[in-house]
């Protein structure tokens, strides 16, 4: 009996502490609206237009061993180093891309949201699923926050319509969140997968068919979306200035090369040691990307996001060529 007596309490405030957490990241909830609103302040430059495709240049010219072209390559890029006067400019950033595990930062954004909203408690199981899709980049950890999220689960083929169009409605509710928060181009309603789901699941049945770019209806995102969105959590400008921090702290690249998820990979590895690194990294066998916060000693705060067409052959350094896509970056964009 007493040390039911003594857990009784312990657990109450371990649950009280719980939604303490929870009410902490509602207050000053932003509006999706409020987030739209900040993404149309950025303004194109032509300077950092230029620049990112020079680099793009640079990079390819750099690693003929890669066999990569201007053809196959996307990146943009945001200065933000004056909060007042936010400049981007992109190469081919306004194309659709298979984006690999680089989608879920959009579905971290999603979990966050409806925190705020009220619909879902940030418990220990889903902190540590956030952390096992952002850190280590798990696709086990993915496909659960997705079935969270949507209210939906992998089984057969859904052969009634109806029944059909209530599943894909559901599955597509990370879509309508960030049209509302103006991505108004990104698929965002796929399940990452180490192997494909069976042939004759609902899952399948879903990405559709076959698709050079990986799917008629797999995930897609543009360079230009993915940094406007590492932009606005970097700004605080979307769910709430504090789930943004909680999201930067799940993107921090601490630089430990014996810590799995705190390396610096890709882009990390081109900025200097001293730069502060927010990113998530998404590739395959053919695709090889980066999107990454970094804060630079001099003071500059730049977004960075480049994705590649690149398949992997042995031999092939691809994080090499991402990494001097940054060097460049940093020489050009002053």
């Amino acid at each position: 009996m007493r040390r039911r007596l003594i857990l009784l309490p312990l657990m109450g405030a371990l649950i009280l502490g719980m939604g303490c957490r929870t009410r902490m990241l509602r207050r000053d909830a932003i509006e999706p609206i409020e987030s739209r609103m900040a993404l149309e302040q950025l303004v194109e430059s032509r300077v950092i237009n230029d620049a990112v495709e020079e680099a793009c240049r640079r990079a390819i010219a750099a690693h003929p061993e890669a066999e990569l072209d201007m053809d196959h390559i996307w990146a943009a890029a945001i200065d933000a180093t004056d909060p007042n006067l936010p400049l981007f400019g992109h190469w081919h950033g306004n194309e659709l891309v298979y984006p690999a595990s680089a989608i879920k930062t959009v579905f971290m954004v999603h979990v966050y949201q409806r925190v705020v909203d009220g619909d879902l408690r940030l418990s220990r199981r889903v902190r540590r699923l956030l952390r096992d899709m952002i850190r280590v980049s798990s696709n086990i950890a993915t496909q659960d926050i997705v079935d969270l999220l949507t209210g939906t689960t992998n089984g057969p083929r859904i052969d009634q319509p109806a029944a059909y169009a209530a599943w894909v409605s559901r599955r597509n509710a990370t879509n309508r969140l960030m049209r509302t928060c103006g991505f108004s181009r990104m698929n965002a309603n796929q399940k990452t997968w180490d192997e494909l789901p069976a042939e004759d699941s609902v899952e399948l049945q879903f990405l559709g068919a076959d698709h050079p770019m990986g799917y008629a209806n797999g995930n897609r995102l543009t360079a230009v979306e993915n940094a406007q969105l590492l932009w606005l959590i970097d700004q605080d400008l979307i769910v709430s200035p504090r789930a943004c921090a909680h999201m930067r702290r799940l993107l921090h690249r601490g630089g430990d090369e014996d810590a799995y998820g705190d390396e610096r990979i890709r882009i990390g590895k081109g900025v200097p040691p001293e730069a502060e690194v927010w990113s998530k990294a998404g590739s395959t066998d053919r695709w090889f990307h980066d999107a990454a916060t970094v804060a630079l000693p001099d003071g500059r705060r730049l977004v960075l996001t480049v994705y590649t067409d690149m398949p992997w052959r042995e031999g092939l350094d691809r994080e090499a060529v991402l990494a001097t896509w940054a060097t460049e970056m940093m020489n050009l964009v002053r």
